[in-house]
């Protein structure tokens, strides 16, 4: 959801943002449905895990800041980094395109095959790391 809430700040007067994994479309079935083949147990215990530590009302919550907020990304203008796992089942890979479809300033998209939901626990967290690393100090020397 950080991503959602980057794209509510970003004319606060960044030099850019960065989005990881950001929902606009969520729950990728066929991803879910490869992890329960490859693990049934252990996966089903995560997703059911995940299902009752998210109340209702949060699910409302980000339901209204998603509808908020898709509109917004195209008044962007800064620079963006937008990162998508491609194995992500939380966030399906298309919200990635919608997003770079949408940004009008400087934009690149940087996708990984591996690294789920959670990137930067991953084994792609540092190289997740070292793209943003990049991304600010290319910003910073362009101040």
């Amino acid at each position: 959801m950080g991503g959602l809430l980057t794209a509510n700040l970003w004319n606060y007067g960044f030099a850019g943002i960065i989005t990881v994994n950001t929902p606009v479309y969520y729950w990728n079935l066929r991803n879910i449905v490869m992890n329960l083949l490859s693990d049934f147990r252990g996966n089903l215990r995560k997703y059911i895990k995940a299902a009752n530590c998210s109340p209702l009302a949060s699910l409302v919550e980000f339901q209204k800041l998603l509808f908020h907020t898709k509109p917004m990304f195209s008044n962007i203008t800064s620079r963006a980094l937008i990162i998508q796992a491609m194995d992500d089942d939380t966030v399906h890979h298309r919200s990635a395109d919608y997003i770079y479809g949408k940004l009008c300033g400087e934009k690149s998209l940087y996708r990984v095959i591996d690294g789920g939901h959670m990137l930067f626990r991953s084994q792609r967290g540092p190289e997740i790391c070292g793209v943003i690393e990049r991304f600010v100090l290319r910003i910073h020397l362009q101040k």
